[in-house]
């Protein structure tokens, strides 16, 4: 066997032996539960939230209408915002209201929903 095998062989052996370590089982909740903590929000599960993903301000909140999701594009010299309740769906540019159509008014509902949606899964997750 030559050096340069030799040397090879106890390089494996060495960090094969070091590197064993027994890991941790854990359960889902736990798993879910470190990444909400990892990602700082841990505070977030809460009935209000505010978040900023992809230059858009995200809110959900609750008022006398129930549950409204919004998003309003930030850095922007105009405020363009998306508002969906139970009483519908409307957008609004500089706080007037702007007519869309059912198809268009449809796609931004089911977006806004989603990153919400996504924001809170890991709460819903937990039970």
């Amino acid at each position: 066997m030559s050096p340069f095998s030799r040397l090879l062989l106890l390089f494996i052996l060495t960090f094969g032996f070091f590197s064993c370590e027994k890991i941790k089982n854990i359960t889902a909740d736990e798993f879910v539960e470190a990444s909400i903590k990892a990602h700082g929000m841990k505070d977030s599960n809460k009935k209000n939230i505010e978040f900023v993903f992809r230059k858009y301000q995200y809110t959900q909140a609750k008022d006398s209408e129930g549950i409204i999701y919004s998003r309003r594009k930030i850095e922007a010299p105009e405020t363009i915002d998306f508002h969906h309740s139970k009483n519908g769906f409307r957008r609004t540019f500089n706080d007037n209201p702007v007519v869309i159509s059912d198809s268009l008014s449809f796609v931004f509902k089911v977006a806004l929903n989603s990153v919400l949606y996504f924001y809170r899964l890991p709460y819903a997750l937990l039970g």
